[in-house]
């Protein structure tokens, strides 16, 4: 399914990493390029919709790459089973933000600070 999709030319074995071996689209390189333009312009939420098995994720994770190597900060919610106190306590974790980070007003200072 994921080689028809996305025109890999041979079968990616299971335990073989995707990143290396992924073919970008000119959809995902698209993709990309906004997510990227997104960040550096500080649109705030960018949205990334797609069917399932679209490379949303490898999208995500070249994103993480790219930031990483400009050293450029983010931070990585992974999960979206959490309530609004710890998502802004995830973001001051992942920003090492020195403010009470159980506290969203303080969070929101400190991001405000950066």
């Amino acid at each position: 399914m994921y080689n028809a999709f996305f025109g890999l030319p041979r079968v990616l074995s299971v335990s073989a990493p995707i990143r290396p071996s992924f073919t970008a689209a000119n959809s995902h390189e698209e993709a990309l390029a906004n997510l990227i333009y997104g960040v550096q312009s500080r649109k705030g939420f960018i949205v990334l919709t797609g069917e399932v098995g679209t490379g949303k994720t490898t999208m995500l994770e070249c994103l993480r790459d790219y930031l990483e190597s400009q050293y450029i900060e983010f931070a990585f919610i992974f999960n979206s089973r959490i309530n609004a106190s710890q998502f802004f306590e995830m973001i001051a974790y992942d920003l090492d933000l020195h403010c009470e980070r159980t506290s969203k007003t303080e969070v929101l200072f400190a991001l405000n600070r950066c």
